[in-house]
């Protein structure tokens, strides 16, 4: 029962802050490397001239930059070396993809939806409806623009 006991309390963990340091770096790397950058990499010569061009530097430089900084960063980041350049260069690439390519409404107040498309996402019966909820979250997205 002690054994069980002690188990349950991670008193095998270390409790030393280099090693939750090292474990958060490994495993954000790893994952970003992963989850992220290897499939741009692998596929980059297909998808280059496709990309997104966030920062209007051309197709094929923004996809070598993102790689860069989720593939190399992060590779330096899983080894430690220049963890806060690498660290840095993540979040930015992360930014840039979250704030410019995913979610430009967040920083320019203005949505790319159109009506047909919000019509077909909120699956609205009647076009009365859905113009309703159309106009009404654009007011609110300019209420929120305006105020901050």
């Amino acid at each position: 029962m002690n054994f069980l006991i002690r188990r349950l309390q991670l008193d095998l963990v270390p409790t030393s802050p280099r090693c939750a340091i090292l474990m958060l770096r490994i495993a954000l790397g790893v994952q970003m490397l992963l989850g992220h950058g290897w499939g741009k990499l692998m596929s980059f010569s297909e998808k280059a001239a496709t990309f997104p061009d966030p920062l209007g530097v051309g197709h094929t430089t923004s996809m070598a930059l993102a790689v860069f900084g989720e593939v190399v960063c992060m590779g330096l980041l899983i080894v430690g070396a220049f963890t806060r350049l690498a660290a840095l260069c993540g979040a930015v690439t992360m930014a840039v993809a979250f704030f410019l390519v995913r979610h430009p409404v967040l920083i320019t107040g203005y949505s790319r939806f159109s009506f047909v498309r919000a019509s077909v996402i909120l699956n609205c019966q009647s076009t009365p409806r859905c113009l309703a909820l159309v106009l009404s979250a654009q007011v609110l997205i300019s209420l929120c623009s305006s105020v901050s």
